[in-house]
């Protein structure tokens, strides 16, 4: 199948293209936050490096991300302190994506309509907010578009052409994040519905990219200065209740509005959830509860789900699954974790609203356009909660700034009650606020810290509720 060629693909890729840059284009003038000051502060601060020698400095945190640092650099070098060029990248990205995962559902046998309906799911699925609005989580989109390049390659070219550009893209995914390893698992299923991927020529493209990554980890790590702290994933938990407590949580905030719905309920609601999930010790009979209910709901949803379809849901909640078991041991989790592992999703959704249409297409284009309203409001929520975030942050800082004014410099500043989110969005924490002071404000370094040590010259308390700073002495 030639899905380019065929004409009658032609109009479903058009609106597909359409659909997916009209709904992240107004993203263009959020400006940074959070996270984005760190990335662009190593870019500033290495300026003077060559090549090698940046390409060996840690990402923000301690990870071993070079694709990323690169574009940093090649961005931030060339148009410094500029936001559109990333939010730009981050469009294109995603555009190209959704293409991908339309052509990817062709080439595995679904039907136009299916690939057509997943495409746009996967457009306007609100948990991508935070994939497509915040700079530093660009490599969500970047990972994802070079594993799909290199499905569609095994997928569509000879295995003498596929294999090595997909083993490059493959290394290049793990170069972005490390769950990209969830390529080979995938490559297992591609092989399981398309035979004759099942060829010897499969095995390097199974084997090489993680070899070439974990060998240049490995170079990368001592080159380290001794005793630098590395990243961690978090905090191992291999209980199969809690693994499914967790993908409950990770399939929900795929499914539902989520981030929306508190919103509309309040985010005081979020955030006491948010601490009963994270740390299961504060309320035991709520935490498990929420643990049994969802393992409950997800075999309850599994098993509707199989008598509907049959084993044709099976390969969409495999991808899902498999591409999210990266994250189901540890307890760290984030919203930009769900781009890629939202592809099966999608496709089992595409394949729900497909036979409810074939069954009865009345109710099967109301639910279909239900859906598709509820999601397109989601993420014009989302999309405004973005847009007032970066406006605060930008009040915020000139507000310090204010308050900063005619301190020496080098002076140490504490502050007490920072809090990094804003309606669920990465806003600005302890973790970075130094880093977004230091970027707006290079000429006037100050040292802020977070903790009182009873020699506190200079004190500045931020109030979570109004978004803003005030001096107390």
């Amino acid at each position: 199948m030639r899905t380019g060629a065929n004409p009658r693909d032609r109009l479903p890729q058009i609106a597909i293209a359409l659909v997916s840059v009209g709904l992240v284009l107004p993203s263009l003038s959020i400006g940074f936050l959070s996270d984005d000051f760190s990335w662009l502060n190593i870019v500033r601060d290495t300026r003077e490096m060559g090549w090698a020698d940046y390409l060996a400095v840690p990402s923000p945190y301690g990870y071993f991300r070079p694709a990323p640092m690169a574009l940093f650099r090649a961005i931030g070098l060339s148009l410094p302190e500029a936001v559109w060029p990333f939010r730009a990248l981050i469009v294109l990205l995603h555009l190209a994506n959704c293409l991908l995962v339309y052509w990817l559902g062709r080439r595995l046998d679904f039907s136009r309509s299916v690939s057509m309906i997943t495409a746009l799911l996967f457009a306007v699925l609100p948990c991508h907010a935070e994939s497509l609005f915040w700079v530093s989580a660009l490599n969500e989109p970047l990972a994802s578009f070079l594993a799909l390049s290199g499905f569609a390659l095994l997928l569509r070219l000879r295995p003498a052409i596929s294999s090595p550009l997909a083993t490059a893209l493959f290394a290049a995914a793990l170069a972005t994040r490390e769950s990209s390893f969830c390529y080979i698992p995938l490559v297992f299923l591609l092989c399981r519905l398309q035979p004759r991927l099942r060829t010897p020529a499969i095995i390097p493209v199974l084997l090489l990219p993680g070899v070439i990554y974990l060998t240049a980890r490995y170079w990368w790590s001592l080159s380290l200065p001794p005793g630098l702290a590395v990243s961690s994933p978090g905090d191992l938990n291999l209980n199969p209740l809690e693994m499914g407590r967790r993908l409950f949580h990770y399939l929900a905030a795929m499914v539902l509005p989520v981030k929306t719905i508190f919103d509309l309920a309040g985010f005081g609601r979020y955030d006491s959830l948010r601490n009963i999930l994270g740390s299961p010790g504060t309320s035991p009979p709520a935490y498990w509860s929420f643990a049994v209910f969802g393992v409950s709901a997800l075999l309850g949803a599994g098993f509707f789900a199989y008598r509907l379809l049959g084993r044709k849901i099976l390969g969409p909640l495999a991808f899902t699954v498999l591409a999210l078991g990266v994250y189901l041991p540890f307890r760290n989790t984030s919203e930009h974790f769900l781009y890629f592992p939202s592809i099966g999703i999608c496709f089992a959704l595409g394949l729900l609203l497909a036979k409810a249409a074939s069954q009865r297409a009345s109710v099967g284009l109301a639910v279909a356009i239900a859906l598709f309203s509820v999601y397109a409001g989601s993420r014009a929520n989302r999309l405004y909660r973005w847009h007032r975030a970066s406006a605060a942050l930008e009040g915020s800082m000139s507000q310090l700034a204010g308050l900063a004014s005619g301190l020496p410099d080098n002076s140490r500043v504490l502050v007490e009650g920072l809090d990094n989110r804003y309606y669920g969005i990465p806003f600005v924490g302890e973790h970075s606020l130094n880093d977004a002071w230091s970027f707006r404000h290079p000429d006037r370094p100050l040292a802020f810290y977070f903790d009182r040590t009873g020699r506190d010259a200079v004190m500045i308390a931020y109030s979570p509720v109004n978004f803003g700073f005030e001096r107390i002495r």
